[in-house]
């Protein structure tokens, strides 16, 4: 670079020397051609071919290096340092969208093993307690924390639910699970004035009765209720719980069964469960077996406010479908139910019925 500019430099001087020399002729000729005499009055000699070009002030090409370089000094150490940048406004950038980049989601199976990790290799988040040291109170101040020590005592049993247990036979092919979908209803008195009129109404009322828990020795089919008792069901597009409080065997033969039972019934919106009514309901079933392996019942129903009132009493009929096979139960809430079946039976002189 240096070379470069200390070339340009000469090259300018050059030229600015053949001017002022050709204009020097040029006075010279127009004048009385009086000769040019230098600064010591002495005549320059002409330049030959072979000799050394000579620059306006009889200065050589090789001589003037070392004065040009040294003018150059300055502005070549200059250049060398860093240059300052002017003083401009700031310049407000667009900013560089960066592009679309691809964010790898970690496997299922590796977040499933870090997860496990995690789990199984939590981190310690105090220091382990001393276990050799025998802890001899289950209080300690410092922390306020209580400790398990070897002289406690046995937690407190709760009292267990305490059941009537009501035994009767059932028919064998009653024995298993059935489902109806609603029940017709062919007559309504109203038990406030004593008004009774014949319908043919049907009302939606889905429910799935099960009966019959063990057999005996002899292979009879029983059939206990643990009362009270809970069942949920579906009518006229409210949820309906009832609550069995009692329950009684009316009448057991191979062919028909007819029970008298007592509910509490509550109703409730499917959508909020708000409640919407509770009463009671006082019903006499007759099951006996239909065509096609049904089941038919024949019921009178009463129905109570929930102080007791008497409301209306109205006849239905429900025809249930058979859906499961009979499996004996073994435990019920708790209750061993072979014991206690055995137990009814030899308290009810039917001991040779014992399994």
């Amino acid at each position: 670079m240096r070379r470069f500019l200390t070339t340009t430099v000469l090259m300018l001087l050059l030229t600015n020397a053949n001017t002022v020399f050709a204009d020097a002729q040029n006075a010279d000729s127009g004048s009385n051609n009086t000769p040019l005499q230098s600064s010591d009055t002495s005549t320059a000699p002409p330049s030959s071919s072979g000799s050394a070009f000579k620059l306006f002030a009889g200065v050589t090409h090789q001589e003037l290096l070392p004065q040009a370089h040294e003018s150059l000094q300055p502005h070549l150490d200059r250049q060398a340092k860093a240059p300052v940048a002017p003083t401009r406004p700031p310049v407000v950038q667009k900013p560089i969208l960066e592009p679309e980049r691809t964010v790898s989601v970690p496997s299922i199976t590796q977040t499933q093993k870090t997860l496990v990790d995690t789990v199984s290799k939590p981190a310690l988040r105090a220091p382990a307690l001393n276990t050799e040291k025998p802890i001899t109170q289950a209080y300690e101040p410092a922390f306020g924390v209580a400790r398990l020590t070897a002289d406690r005592t046995a937690p407190r049993a709760l009292p267990a639910q305490h059941y009537t247990i009501e035994w009767f036979m059932i028919p064998s092919w009653m024995a298993g699970v059935w489902l109806k979908d609603g029940d017709m209803t062919t007559n309504v008195t109203d038990l406030r004035t004593g008004v009774s009129s014949s319908q043919n109404e049907w009302t939606e009322n889905r429910m799935e009765a099960s009966w019959g828990h063990l057999q005996d020795a002899q292979g009879n089919y029983w059939h206990v209720n643990l009362l009270p008792s809970e069942r949920d069901g579906n009518s006229a597009g409210k949820l309906v719980r009832f609550v069995t409080v009692a329950q009684k065997c009316e009448s057991s033969t191979p062919q028909q069964l007819m029970t008298r039972t007592h509910y509490v019934v509550s109703e409730s919106n499917p959508w909020n469960n708000q409640p919407l009514d509770t009463f009671q309901q006082e019903s006499l079933n007759h099951y006996v077996r239909g065509n096609q392996n049904q089941l038919l019942n024949t019921s009178s129903d009463r129905v109570f406010t929930y102080q007791g009132a008497p409301v209306r009493e109205g006849h239905l009929v429900s025809q249930f479908a058979k859906i499961r096979q009979f499996t004996p139960v073994a435990t019920l809430n708790g209750v061993d139910l072979r014991t206690s079946l055995n137990d009814y039976l030899q308290s009810h002189a039917l001991g040779h019925l014992r399994k």
